[in-house]
């Protein structure tokens, strides 16, 4: 709306309320907003439509590369590089249901290496840590019997 008003755009209110609904399906909800959004400004004034289009896209591109991977990252534990990297591959990968699922399968994962992986790992490091303790003290215990 503030863009909008301060380029004295016209059904300002109308727009917004479209661009916010639509924003609320993930990745092509900004995208279905932002086409409509520049179709009715295009019936009044095409400069118009091209100044939110433009403003929208870099609106858009900066929430979803640095705001929501941060965001989402730092609800999840995550840090935000995995979460962009996660959606970036998993669309890749799978298309619309890739971008869809890709945030709650870089949790899985993240979430299997540090509460099951890692805990195997430091395990196995101490039980080492253990044997090289005893079969040092070995050698030390026969010396002291003889």
């Amino acid at each position: 709306v503030v863009f909008m008003t301060i380029g004295r755009m016209p059904y300002s209110v109308l727009i917004s309320v479209v661009v916010g609904v639509t924003n609320l399906a993930p990745t092509f909800g900004p995208i279905a907003g932002g086409a409509i959004g520049a179709f009715i400004l295009v019936l009044d004034n095409p400069w118009n439509a091209l100044g939110f289009l433009i403003f929208t896209v870099i609106l858009q591109t900066l929430d979803g590369y640095v705001i929501k991977p941060k965001l989402y990252g730092g609800s999840l534990g995550i840090p935000g590089i995995w979460i962009l990297i996660s959606i970036i591959v998993c669309g890749r990968m799978w298309g619309v249901v890739g971008i869809l699922i890709g945030i709650p399968l870089a949790a899985i994962i993240d979430f299997i290496y540090h509460d099951y992986i890692l805990v195997q790992l430091q395990r196995a490091k101490k039980r080492r840590a253990g044997k090289a303790e005893s079969s040092a003290t070995a050698p030390a215990e026969e010396e002291k019997k003889a």
